[in-house]
């Protein structure tokens, strides 16, 4: 195999060879799996070797390093096997001697991924964990987590007085994101990590229960001159949580999952498995007729995520849509991204492109167009295009990177940043 170089980066032989140890021992995997031999197809491979070549630049410290982008993001098509490839990347990563963190959004489904990828990490020989502990451990080559997971740690070294000594190990570490913008887009650069106050956890269990019993809460006042207006401002809030408690809407607000119920997110609907309210204390114990043991938080630490997940090596995110122009302008400018968009498996799979050319060299647009065809606009008018020609490799102009079947439009996005739809 050749040597490949890239912005400074040079893909060895040896890399090359990983990269087919991998594909390998993922298709044995596929066939015990299945019965069935089963290669990675050429979506999984293509984002695989993106990836990796990035990744052989991740201790470079010198020029070329500056022209390396941060953050590689991959708009990667729905079905297309998002979870083998991130497998693949992971063992790469490590075979390559650094440390992947792998983080889904959700507890269960980074389990379920972990569970469904640990036959490929035993057979390339990989130590892989789903423990959040192992964040912090250098042997530990693979872990499985969520971003929670990941901030956690961050903040426990931060308290310990350890932060710069993790974020000095998370150079030989590489982020990797499934569904990045749930990640990035939905929970902001910041966030609030709440404690719990076990003597006012003991209070709050207290009044919540009197709620129950009586409707309403039985002061001492001997006890209230002691604790004061701090005490009564517990309570308030106790009593406000109560009320709300009826007002909240199961599917709404919250969700039960094995009997147990849990905070939607507002915008997304999504459970936030981590949420805390003093509205869902009360539901718990509401729910468990006061067995539950309620525990009252507040907000002792603002987290920037943005620097926590920056100060890893380099980031590889997946994702079924990249967005519109602003989202990535908001991720170039805050996580020094760059985008791809990975070429659907069926679409690799065709001989030539799709559409017959011409005799000036250009195609006609009478084959229908899809994301990832690269466009020639003959007629601009506004911000529409009113003609355009579909073109090989030469005259690039602009290339197609979303698309609303409802309306059949498609949206071309050009090299000067602008994005116009068609028709």
């Amino acid at each position: 195999p050749r040597r490949v170089t890239w912005r400074g980066v040079g893909f060895e032989p040896a890399d090359w060879q990983r990269v087919l140890e991998i594909a390998s021992a993922a298709a044995e995997c596929m066939r015990q799996r299945f019965s069935v031999l089963m290669l990675p197809h050429h979506t999984q491979m293509i984002t695989l070797l993106m990836f990796a070549i990035r990744a052989c630049g991740a201790r470079s410290m010198g020029t070329g390093a500056n022209r390396l982008p941060k953050t590689m993001l991959a708009r990667v098509g729905t079905g297309e096997g998002k979870s083998l490839i991130i497998a693949m990347v992971a063992a790469f990563v490590a075979k390559r001697g650094l440390r992947a963190h792998v983080i889904n959004d959700n507890k269960i489904l980074a389990q379920r991924d972990f569970d469904a990828s640990q036959s490929l990490f035993s057979a390339l020989g990989l130590h892989a964990s789903s423990d959040r502990s192992d964040l912090k451990n250098k042997d530990c080559q693979i872990v499985y987590c969520t971003g929670d997971d990941v901030e956690e740690a961050c903040l426990d070294m931060l308290i310990e007085g350890n932060v710069e000594e993790y974020e000095e190990g998370l150079k030989e570490a590489v982020l990797i994101v499934d569904e990045v913008d749930g990640l990035i887009f939905d929970k902001g650069t910041v966030s609030a990590k709440t404690f719990e106050d076990r003597e006012f956890s003991e209070w709050v269990s207290e009044w919540l229960g009197q709620l129950e019993l009586k409707g309403e809460v039985e002061r001492d006042w001997d006890d209230f001159r002691a604790q004061g207006e701090c005490s009564l401002r517990i309570q308030k809030e106790t009593e406000q949580a109560y009320v709300d408690l009826f007002k909240k809407k199961e599917g709404i607000d919250f969700a039960i999952r094995g009997g147990v119920p849990y905070m939607l997110d507002p915008k997304t609907s999504v459970i936030r498995e981590d949420a805390w309210a003093l509205w869902m204390e009360a539901l718990k114990k509401h729910r468990t007729e006061g067995s539950y043991s309620v525990k009252y938080k507040y907000v002792k630490a603002i987290l920037c995520r943005l620097q926590c997940f920056m100060s890893y090596s380099c980031i590889f995110g997946l994702t079924g849509s990249l967005g519109r122009n602003s989202e990535k302008d908001y991720l170039r400018d805050h996580y020094e991204a760059a985008a791809w968009n990975v070429p659907f498996f069926l679409d690799t799979c065709r001989d030539e492109h799709r559409s017959s050319s011409s005799s000036s060299g250009a195609a006609t647009t009478d084959e229908p167009l899809q994301i990832g065809d690269r466009i020639n606009v003959i007629t601009e008018n506004g911000d529409t295009v009113v003609e355009l020609d579909l073109i090989g490799t030469e005259g690039l102009v602009g290339s197609i990177v979303d698309h609303r079947p409802s309306e059949q439009e498609f949206l071309i996005e050009f090299s000067d940043g602008r994005a116009l739809w068609y028709p």
